[in-house]
């Protein structure tokens, strides 16, 4: 008989950009959170349209942004946004994931991500 009692993750993690430390600024499930790999980055028009969305809401969000984001977004959204956001080119997603504060996480759909999300009881889209 075999049970079950993953996933269990043995790896350290590298918080070293303070990801956990800005969330714990943060209300319980309002964060919203943003990955979509380190494989693929969407085309210029999807960015500009979910930093458009992104503008509407007042919902703090935490991004883990693979390449230049002052290149890719949007003249003047960083700076638009930037009271309310995190910004970083990794992220430990799995312990982001597990944090109370965070209420969504927007993903590309790998494997990996939605895994955490569900050990982490996140919804994920």
């Amino acid at each position: 008989m075999y049970v079950s009692i993953g996933p269990i993750n043995l790896v350290s993690v590298d918080d070293s950009r303070g990801c956990l430390d800005w969330l714990s600024e943060h209300d319980w499930e309002t964060v919203v959170c943003f990955s979509f790999g380190t494989a693929i980055t969407p085309p210029p028009h999807e960015l500009q349209a979910l930093c458009e969305a992104r503008k509407e809401s007042e919902l703090p969000f935490l991004w883990s942004f693979r390449g230049n984001p002052e290149k890719q977004l949007p003249s003047g959204f960083l700076k638009r946004t930037s009271s309310k956001w995190k910004m970083v080119p990794w992220a430990p997603q799995q312990k982001i994931s597990e944090h109370p504060s965070v209420g969504v996480f927007v993903s590309h759909g790998g494997w990996n991500s939605v895994l955490e999300s569900i050990v982490g009881g996140v919804p994920i889209f």
